[in-house]
């Protein structure tokens, strides 16, 4: 087979995928661990602090490998972050249906300050509030943060910094923890 080259350059830049850093700028995160299988483990969504587990930063015998925080996919927790950096994950083949899902014990990176694309649950202003659906850790789009509604917790500093399209519903949220 003959080696195939690429021919044809494009004149915009590409955005827009899901658990990526959107603008460059202060940036905040910090090592989770999935305490359990879920389908829902997946980069762009919101992960909770589960209950009994350590501070994310206490050391595991040595300050090169502080230990990682346990968190769950949604949940009533604390706030852990919204998962980053799928390009990381990319060689251990965590593909599912076409999704990439993480296994129980997988240590990844969940942001608490910085802006990330993340699929909204509809259309989308800049300034609008954000919550995540407590059951799969998706991103809610929330019209009155008095009243997130059944189901939704609302994220504290969370707001729509840019959404791209109908089309596709992607958004970028910015968190300023």
């Amino acid at each position: 087979m003959a080696n195939v080259f690429q021919g044809v350059v494009g004149v915009t830049i590409a955005a827009g995928v899901l658990g990526e850093l959107a603008f460059s700028g202060p940036t905040r995160a910090q090592p989770v661990r999935f305490s359990a299988d879920n389908a829902n483990n997946q980069v762009a969504r919101v992960v909770t602090i589960v209950d009994g587990a350590t501070a994310s930063f206490e050391l595991g015998g040595d300050i090169a490998n502080p230990k990682a925080l346990d968190v769950a996919v949604g949940g009533t927790g604390a706030f852990a972050g919204i998962i980053v950096n799928p390009k990381s994950h990319v060689l251990y083949n965590y593909f599912q249906n076409g999704q990439m899902v993480f296994p129980k014990g997988t240590i990844a990176e969940a942001l608490t300050m910085g802006s990330v694309w993340c699929e909204c649950d509809g259309e989308a202003n800049p300034g609008d509030a954000v919550g995540y659906n407590t059951t799969t850790g998706a991103i809610v789009i929330v019209p009155d943060p008095e009243t997130p509604g059944a189901g939704v917790a609302l994220i504290d500093n969370a707001e729509v910094e840019y959404y791209k399209s109908a089309a596709d519903n992607l958004g970028v949220i910015k968190l300023t923890r």
